[in-house]
């Protein structure tokens, strides 16, 4: 079983209402009432609810804990809405967000909408930046088969070699800052090569 949501809490009252909210939105929970039981029990990219009211400590503690042990949590926390001081603590200790006592049900949909909305952006930058050169290139070129398919004209070979060369220059050039010689190192090619390079494609 995966779980989406992790709840750290002693607190029934304060589980039961949280299970109801998760619930609504379809995602599966797990609920620990120890900071080490849950420390174990998470996992990266996981939103973390951590209670005010923990059988083994207090919530700063925990919060803590998760956050040097596992910086890829995004945690919630619960607390008295009556101290604002606690609440600017949470959010310099790492939280993502709070959630206030007693609890008022819209408000807390709301923070969930915003927890699991940050959650999925981290997950397709995760997976953006575990694709492979040849993964890109297979998405991006099956477009080019596609819309080049019942032509007979167009040489799918050298118009995908063009456009990679391009923007293998564009890149370059900007990460020079324009030093033409700086690019011409990063990509390994000699400084007239690139020069004419440039010039055929129209790159300043």
């Amino acid at each position: 079983m995966s779980e989406d949501i992790l709840i750290i809490s002693n607190d029934p009252e304060t589980t039961n209402f949280l299970k109801e909210i998760v619930s609504s939105f379809g995602l599966k929970y797990l609920i620990k009432r120890y900071i080490r039981t849950g420390i174990n029990a998470s996992k990266d990219q996981q939103i973390v609810v951590i209670d005010c009211v923990i059988a083994d400590g207090t919530w700063i503690e925990c919060l803590e804990s998760f956050i040097s042990l596992n910086s890829d949590i995004i945690p919630l926390v619960v607390l008295d809405e009556k101290d604002n001081f606690l609440r600017a603590k949470a959010l310099k200790k790492g939280a993502f967000s709070y959630l206030l006592k007693p609890f008022n049900k819209q408000e807390i949909v709301e923070v969930f909408k915003r927890a699991i909305q940050f959650k999925n952006l981290k997950n397709i930058q995760l997976n953006i930046k575990n694709l492979t050169v040849e993964d890109f290139l297979r998405e991006k070129l099956s477009i080019y088969f596609i819309q080049f398919k019942s032509s007979n004209n167009i040489s799918i070979y050298d118009t995908v070699l063009c456009e990679i060369e391009k923007a293998l220059l564009k890149i370059a050039i900007e990460i020079a800052k324009g030093n033409k010689s700086e690019a011409s190192r990063l990509l390994g090619l000699n400084r007239n090569t690139v020069r004419n390079k440039l010039k055929k494609y129209k790159i300043k």
